[in-house]
């Protein structure tokens, strides 16, 4: 599912950019 592939992003990511991913996934999803 896309959200396991977004979850194994973060992973990799720092925090920081943690936030901004979750900003654009909110785009996404509403």
């Amino acid at each position: 599912m896309a959200d396991d592939k977004l979850r194994r992003h973060l992973r990799r990511k720092p925090k920081s950019d943690k936030a901004r991913i979750l900003a654009v996934w909110d785009k996404f999803t509403t």
